[in-house]
């Protein structure tokens, strides 16, 4: 079940602020005019689908293609996603093993052995040997020979490769390989992999150096939000449908964009284009969607659990003193 924010900051207070798209009634929204999506996830996804069919519907052609006609009152509506890279999640394909079992990856009495040699602490260099580049070996040497590098050239190739291409180019051509995957129940199987490895992090992140948290957020999370997001193929339809309409854009904001409510409602868009050119946009109706971030311990709204030491920052030690000092430690993770 999708939930709003633990506490709305705007939303109710600035009309056409929407602190998130759920309940999805709220953004059933009659507009003539462009709506600024914070966000290109699965979370943005819904948004598109609730707005887009209060201004307009979906059709066949001929050929069974999807297409999308605004109606008459909103000729003026318009989506403009912003994210961080400018990039489209993946497409949902065929699985060779639909529960993403971990059958391949380390055993928790490896892991153990592997701390008990590495002072404690799981290495994420070790982890994406053997729970992404080894699963390769036996499955698929031929691509395990051809991608043997390490998690930074790993990633960097990955994303440069996507952000190389328009994003709405790649959506279609991932669209139509995953389409192919299922037709002829085969595996896009390096994207397999990379999900079964973001599910395998879930046990031994917690014993993550705060070096290799940071590279873990860093470096491999925008990669693995974006791959296996696993977009159903009817909504890919429908965003293809609603691009080729001019109606659906993505702009790529950055990491230091930031968004402001305006003063009697909506919000205004600030960020760095291509070009490195300030731009700053307003929009009439601005809807949130990355969904529920990190709460701070401060702002936790069980006030209890605070004053009587329940509760407490979570923090990581840096592995190498030598760079970080002796008694360094980070804050890398907040409540939730």
């Amino acid at each position: 079940m999708h939930r709003a924010p633990l506490a709305a900051k705007n939303e109710g207070k600035l009309p056409g602020y929407f602190d998130s798209p759920y309940p999805p009634a709220k953004l059933q929204i009659k507009t003539n005019e462009p709506v600024a999506i914070k966000g290109s996830s699965l979370t943005a996804f819904d948004a598109l689908r609730t707005l887009c069919r209060a201004n307009g519907e979906f059709t066949e052609d001929a050929d069974g293609r999807k297409r999308y006609e605004l109606a008459e009152e909103s000729k003026g509506f318009k989506m403009v996603m912003h994210s961080r890279e400018g990039l489209l999640p993946a497409v949902r394909f065929h699985l060779e093993d639909p529960q993403l079992s971990k059958t391949d990856t380390l055993t928790k009495a490896e892991m153990q052995c592997h701390r008990g040699e590495n002072g404690g602490f799981m290495s994420l260099d070790y982890l994406f040997d053997k729970n992404f580049k080894e699963i390769f070996k036996d499955k698929r040497p031929e691509y395990y020979e051809k991608k043997n590098m390490n998690l930074e050239i790993f990633v960097g190739a990955t994303m440069a490769f996507r952000e190389h291409l328009d994003p709405f180019d790649l959506f279609l051509a991932e669209y139509q390989e995953a389409e192919r995957s299922i037709k002829d129940e085969t595996s896009v199987y390096w994207k397999e992999v990379l999900a079964i490895l973001s599910f395998s992090m879930n046990y031994p992140a917690k014993y993550l150096s705060a070096e290799d948290n940071l590279r873990l957020k860093k470096v491999l999370m925008p990669l693995i939000s974006i791959v296996i997001a696993f977009v159903p193929q009817s909504s890919c339809e429908e965003v293809i449908a609603l691009h080729e309409a001019g109606v659906l854009t993505i702009v790529a904001v950055g990491e230091d964009s930031h968004v402001e409510p305006g003063q009697s409602g909506g919000a205004t868009y600030f960020y760095k284009d291509e070009t490195g050119l300030k731009k700053s946009v307003y929009f009439k109706t601005f809807v949130d969607c990355v969904g529920q971030a990190h709460l701070a311990y401060e702002d936790l709204p069980y006030k209890s659990l605070i004053s009587k030491n329940a509760v407490s920052p979570a923090r990581l030690q840096f592995q190498d003193q030598k760079t970080h000092g002796r008694s360094a430690i980070a804050a890398m993770m907040e409540w939730r």
